[in-house]
């Protein structure tokens, strides 16, 4: 038959649940969910440099909203602390929400300013064009 395995400090270790996904209420399920299939879009849109009329992602926006959209779902799932052993989580603590909320949309804030800070930088230029 099959033996039990001898149970040793390094499993132990390796049994320490390092996300919540599973005990998340089911709307940040949802809310994981939607921002991983943006995600994903946004990677094979610009990946396979897709078009739609005029717009495509060029290479700092794309850099932007994919970062973004990914620190929100660690954010997420991932807890700011660790959980004692045998401890169920309670969900999200509203920090937590309030930091995806701000990485995702810090985000969508440089995706919008992308051009210019690709093409100009941080520093625009002054109004008066010295040399």
């Amino acid at each position: 038959g099959l033996e039990k395995p001898i149970e040793t400090e390094a499993t132990k270790l390796v049994e320490v649940e390092t996300t919540r996904y599973t005990s998340l209420p089911i709307y940040t399920k949802v809310i994981f969910f939607v921002l991983t299939i943006f995600g994903l879009g946004i990677a094979v849109f610009y990946l396979f440099s897709f078009r739609v009329g005029d717009f495509y992602l060029y290479e700092v926006a794309y850099y932007y909203l994919f970062a973004g959209t990914f620190l929100a779902c660690a954010f997420l799932v991932m807890p700011a602390r660790k959980q004692g052993k045998g401890v169920p989580w309670k969900g999200v603590p509203w920090y937590d929400y309030l930091a995806a909320a701000s990485a995702f949309f810090i985000a969508i804030y440089f995706y919008l300013n992308g051009w210019d800070i690709g093409q100009i930088g941080w520093i625009p230029p002054t109004p008066l064009n010295f040399a």
